[in-house]
This record gives structure tokens, C-alpha cells and sequence, in this order.
């Protein structure tokens, strides 16, 4: 069993009059890869989750949300989660995916990261089938979007597998 810590990390659903914001990441170790997520990041030490979840909404794509509300989808990768670096840091990755509603300010022209190569408003569904064959991460991405307040009309029930 490893010592190494888990890392923690949360990924936002924006959601703006029935879309949501569909980010396109490109690999950087390998630019002709790609793939579609959602905002999201680490939690620094200090930070609650929903504190982590506003801020990687502004660094990553420039937007100000509210509302913030976690789906209760939570799901522990395993170490290969993600570049060869971070697997000496730790052991896997914890990610918990939230929803926000986007507070009609756009400050992607003041200086964001743009972490995110672009990113559109979607349909739940198109969102679906582009996020859906990203292997594990792709499966709880499908499960929080099933899980969307907007689309159910209930309260998300904690969901983790």
C-alpha cells in the first residue's frame, strides 16, 4: 500500500440557460492528443473544495460563477492518473465534480490562465458524447452530467464508486 498522499481535485459543470461549458485540453507532452473536461484543479492546503471550485472556473476559462453545489460524484483514480511526474507526488486522485451557474461575467480578456484550450456552451447531450470515452474520468464526467439539478429536478444523492 502506498504512503504517497492522494491528491484532491474537483472539475466544475457551468451551466448557463440549459448548456454547460465543455473545455478542449490538449496534452502537452503530445499536442495532437486531446480531451474534453470540465474547469477544475487541485485543492491547495487551506482551501475548501467550493473555494477551489470557483477559482480553477476563473483560471481555467475566464468565467465567474455562483451557486456552487457539489453533485456528489466522487470518484478515487489510481496513480496513472495523470503525467509521469505527478505519480511520485501521489497515489491517486481523489475528484469530485461540482456544478456552478455562470454569473454572466466573462473575464477571460482580463488575464485568466486560459489553462483550457477553448471552451463552448453545449447541450447536456453533446457534452455527453464528447466526454464519454475518456476512459474512467469520462464515465464520472457522463454520471455528474446524469446527475445535473437541471436536468433531474432533484437535489444530487451522493453517488461514489
Amino acid at each position: 500500500m502506498s504512503k504517497l498522499p492522494v491528491r484532491v481535485n474537483v472539475e466544475v459543470i457551468i451551466t448557463k440557460e440549459k448548456k454547460v461549458c465543455l473545455c478542449k485540453f490538449i496534452d502537452l507532452s503530445d499536442k495532437t492528443n486531446f480531451w474534453y473536461g470540465f474547469p477544475g484543479g487541485g485543492v491547495e492546503e487551506g482551501d475548501s473544495l467550493e473555494e477551489t471550485a470557483v477559482k480553477e472556473c476563473l483560471e481555467e476559462v475566464g468565467l465567474l460563477v455562483k451557486n456552487v453545489q457539489d453533485l456528489k460524484v466522487t470518484k478515487l483514480h489510481p496513480a496513472l492518473f495523470n503525467k509521469v511526474e505527478r505519480n511520485a507526488k501521489y497515489s491517486g486522485l481523489l475528484k469530485h465534480i461540482f456544478t456552478a451557474e455562470y454569473d454572466n461575467v466573462d473575464k477571460s480578456i482580463l488575464g485568466a490562465d486560459g489553462d483550457a484550450v477553448k471552451y463552448e456552451w453545449v447541450s447536456v447531450q453533446e457534452a455527453m458524447e464528447k466526454v464519454k470515452d475518456n476512459g474512467d474520468w469520462g464515465v464520472q464526467r457522463v454520471a455528474a452530467l446524469n446527475a445535473l439539478p437541471a436536468i433531474t429536478g432533484k437535489t444530487p444523492a451522493y453517488y461514489n464508486w
